[in-house]
């Protein structure tokens, strides 16, 4: 009977880990590249984890399943709550397989908070809130990991900071531990597991990850080691999985994007307003704005003075997300409101990467007709973001620039931004802030060093799979192609396609792609986000924009 694996490893990046396994650093990783079949992923466009994972995990763009966002999306983009797994619409590849009566086993995949009934079970990860005991299904499974790790958290990452290597390495093991335990006493047909920790680790290392003179420094030198640690560990468990292995397995590795060098902010509305798209009200800035301004004082100086201060102790005396949350406070005094009646566009979130047109009917106070005058918008809009040049650099600021129909399709395209841009190879996070004085800002040392970018990883071995194979696949090619793996048919509606190529020609030959009609109607009808306490929501709230998500 067939199996499958598959290690979720997120924002692993061949640019980084070619040359690690070409040094004999990553020896399982290197097996599985050179011995079974692998290439480029390419994640959604934005590549942020939301969106992406959730795109692996059903097969389907965003407009479809409805994930858009760390947040729930109403028209334009006024947000609602933390998006959940109870906002997942349609089957994702855990209801498929169990529909087929297929066993699962889900752990620490990000976005399954609050956990669904499945065939199997499932432990929750990325964006389960912290404290929360309900984050297993079944119930009684927290219990049982618990037994044998002595603690669990599925969650426990931040951003972070040379101090904090130690614990990183010491939650890792409890993750894995946990993990392999629930692989050995429960056996599942099809078993995910994502190692969610070095995505958290390139957000705050990226500069010593990719420049080996960094590492020669003193405070490079010193951290250096338990970072290759933590690589080692991800090799460790990948070796583990190899041992897994037998003539009936097939297992999958998968990013859910890749990561690059971030130094710089880009102000997207500071740019809108410069291009006469968008109107600050200047004059309405407030008695506190007028005396902070006139200080000199901007978000990103009071960070650095709060960096300053930190070796007397302020942000241990205060609180990890001092610095964050001061700066954040101050942004919303300085930001300028805006003058919609003379607004046209105006950026979405960091996460969404794309500007929304301010449109009658569907914005609360819209002034672009539907039709030409709408398109006439986008074009001109467009055209000057795709000749956008940073004045400091000379470089365009941008890779892309797309009408959202140009890349996705589905029920839930009028809730996506208009225009979506994409910045792989750029140094840029995008900021929404209204505070800013210029379009583009360099971001505070100290800060993050590292961003997602598109090009994620997928690798493949097993009795059925082609040796030494380099290949190119989408992201949502990975849910069909497990099912292939399996035998089974493919789901209509699933815009993923299945590797083919990756298997052998006797495989394929025996096993002919296969699909079925979707189902007509989803496990899950879209329903109420899940409840988090006022606190809970103001956790992840830092946490996200520590890691850079949110502005």
């Amino acid at each position: 009977m067939s199996k499958v694996i598959v290690l979720g490893i997120d924002g692993a990046t061949l640019d980084l880990l070619l040359p690690w396994v070409e040094q004999g650093k990553l020896p399982n990783l290197g097996r599985v590249l050179h011995e079974g079949t692998h290439g480029v992923l390419r994640s959604t466009i934005p590549p942020y984890s939301a969106q992406a994972w959730v795109s692996m995990m059903t097969g389907r763009n965003p407009a479809k399943h409805g994930v858009l966002d760390f947040f729930e999306q109403g028209s334009g983009p006024t947000q609602h709550a933390f998006i959940s797994s109870t906002l997942i619409s349609g089957e994702a590849i855990w209801d498929t397989l169990g529909r087929h009566g297929k066993r699962v086993g889900m752990v620490n995949v990000p976005l399954t908070y609050p956990p669904m009934p499945v065939n199997g079970y499932m432990v929750s990860g990325f964006m389960t809130p912290k404290g929360r005991e309900d984050y297993t299904y079944p119930a009684g499974l927290r219990d049982e990991i618990l037994s044998v790790t002595g603690q669990y958290d599925p969650d426990p990452w931040d951003l972070m900071t040379a101090q904090d290597l130690d614990s990183f390495q010491r939650w890792m093991d409890i993750a894995e531990q946990a993990a392999t335990y629930l692989h050995d006493q429960h056996p599942v047909d099809v078993y995910v597991n994502v190692i969610q920790a070095l995505d958290q680790l390139q957000h705050s290392f990226w500069d010593l990850l990719i420049d080996p003179a960094a590492r020669q420094t003193p405070q490079g030198s010193k951290v250096w080691p338990s970072i290759e640690a933590c690589y080692a560990r991800m090799d460790k468990a990948i070796g583990l999985r190899l041992g897994w292995l037998d003539d009936d397995t097939t297992l999958f590795l998968a990013s859910d994007h890749g990561f690059q060098a971030v130094n710089t902010w880009f102000y997207v509305n500071r740019w809108l307003a410069e291009q006469g798209f968008l109107k600050l009200a200047e004059a309405e800035i407030g008695l506190r704005r007028s005396v902070l301004t006139k200080m000199g004082w901007s978000r990103e100086n009071l960070k650095r003075l709060v960096r300053r201060l930190d070796p007397l102790g302020l942000r241990r005396l205060l609180g990890r997300f001092t610095r964050a949350s001061i700066a954040d406070r101050l942004d919303d005094v300085l930001a300028l409101p805006i003058d919609w009646s003379q607004t046209v566009a105006y950026s979405g979130s960091r996460t969404s990467e794309g500007i929304y047109i301010n449109l009658k009917g569907r914005e609360a106070q819209g002034i672009v007709a539907p039709g030409e005058e709408y398109e006439e918008v986008r074009t001109r809009i467009v055209s000057a973001l795709a000749s956008l040049v940073n004045p400091d650099t000379g470089q365009p600021a941008v890779s892309g620039v797309y009408r959202r129909e140009e890349l996705y399709s589905g029920e839930y395209l009028p809730r996506m931004p208009d225009i979506f841009f994409a910045l792989d190879d750029k140094p840029y996070l995008v900021s929404e802030s209204t505070a800013a004085k210029r379009v583009f800002s360099p971001i505070g040392g100290g800060d993050i060093s590292g961003r997602h970018h598109s090009r994620g990883i997928f690798a493949a071995i097993g009795p059925h799979v082609r040796g030494g194979l380099a290949l190119e696949a989408n992201i949502v090619d990975v849910a069909p192609t497990i099912l292939y793996a399996m035998g089974l048919p493919i789901p209509e509606d699933m815009d993923g396609r299945v590797l083919e190529e990756a298997f052998t020609a006797r495989y394929c030959q025996a096993h002919p792609v296969r699909y079925e009609k979707a189902s007509a109607a989803g496990p899950r009808d879209r329903g109420e986000a899940a409840a988090y306490t006022a606190e809970e929501e103001e956790a992840m709230l830092r946490r996200l924009r520590d890691l850079g998500y949110l502005s």
